[in-house]
């Protein structure tokens, strides 16, 4: 059974920005980011991260509603990921944020993800994005919204990185889980303000992400091509990923196994409660959203909350961490 952590928080909003809903675009836009070579910053070197990339790319081959942009290696850049807050291009249309899906294929570690080159922060130069918010030195940071006049923006952020997605105190007061749901989540910079959210949801690893084994075997390509089959079927993304990470993410020989990758999710759920505290309607995006335009895509977080707070309802908000055992 999966393991699910619910960090409950309530909101009782009466005024809003306007909002709109992502259905009317007619194509959906991806955006992956894939690095192998990290000799620049000193890492160990990647071999299949642009292979799996393409293997995702080569699903929706010849799909007229499938739009993408691919960055590899050292045109891959951290700050396509950072917020304009600490230096992230707000209207660069390669910006991550402008685009339906993020993906990353690449190094990470709990709550980030590592590119091959750096980039001046508002520090120091730096090749991480931290997917948990900032610390006090004001670390280049991520939180998904949207930027300029663009009426696209990121549903889900999808992480084939080592640990990214791993909490070892998701009760505690240092949750990894906890600080990603803060900030990534977030689309005004304000802690907990979902008036300003866009994100749904993200996917990644709780465990290492098995790129190759020692015989050089790629583990990486075969579970992006699952995952794109998946969505275009139209699973939802959580479903896909973990269902991907299942089937590829094992180095075995019949029952024994040097490696068992282990896949999580963080997303979001919203429900609406009348006076007499009865459901009126929920949004669950992690059990039931799939690919926009090929399964299940739910309304826009904002415009939930101004559709039923509109009519005296109150509304509910809850972030699920769900993770493969």
């Amino acid at each position: 059974m999966r393991a699910i952590i619910l960090l409950l928080m309530i909101l009782m909003l009466y005024a809003f920005t306007g909002a709109s809903y992502v259905y009317s675009d007619e194509k959906v836009r991806v955006s992956i980011e894939s690095v192998e070579s990290y000799s620049s910053v000193g890492e160990r070197d990647l071999p299949y991260s642009n292979d799996a990339a393409e293997a995702f790319i080569n699903v929706f081959s010849g799909d007229s509603q499938f739009e993408y942009q691919w960055w590899s290696d050292y045109a891959a850049w951290p700050s396509d990921w950072w917020s304009e807050y600490v230096g992230g291009d707000t209207w660069a249309s390669y910006h991550v944020y402008r685009w339906h899906y993020a993906i990353f294929i690449g190094h990470g570690n709990e709550g980030i993800i590592a590119f091959g080159v750096t980039k001046d922060g508002p520090v120091e130069d730096t090749y991480i994005v931290n997917i948990a918010g900032y610390t006090s030195d004001l670390e280049p940071h991520v939180y998904f919204h949207k930027v300029g006049t663009a009426t696209t923006y990121t549903l889900w952020a999808v992480f084939a990185s080592c640990k990214t997605l791993y909490d070892p105190e998701p009760w505690g007061d240092n949750s990894k889980v906890k600080l990603i749901a803060e900030w990534a989540f977030n689309g005004n910079g304000d802690l907990w303000d979902l008036a300003g959210t866009y994100l749904h949801g993200m996917v990644g690893m709780r465990t290492d992400f098995l790129e190759a084994n020692a015989l050089g075997i790629d583990y990486a390509s075969p579970t992006l091509q699952a995952f794109a089959e998946k969505l275009r079927s139209g699973k939802p993304v959580k479903t896909a990923w973990f269902e991907a990470v299942s089937e590829h993410q094992r180095n075995c020989i019949g029952p024994f196994c040097t490696f068992v990758g282990k896949a999580a999710a963080l997303s979001l759920k919203m429900q609406a409660f009348d006076e007499n505290s009865q459901l009126v309607d929920e949004a669950n995006y992690i059990d039931c959203e799939g690919m926009y335009l090929y399964g299940t895509t739910y309304m826009d977080p904002r415009v939930f909350l101004e559709t039923y707070t509109s009519q005296g309802y109150t509304v509910t908000y809850t972030w699920y961490y769900v993770y493969q055992p």
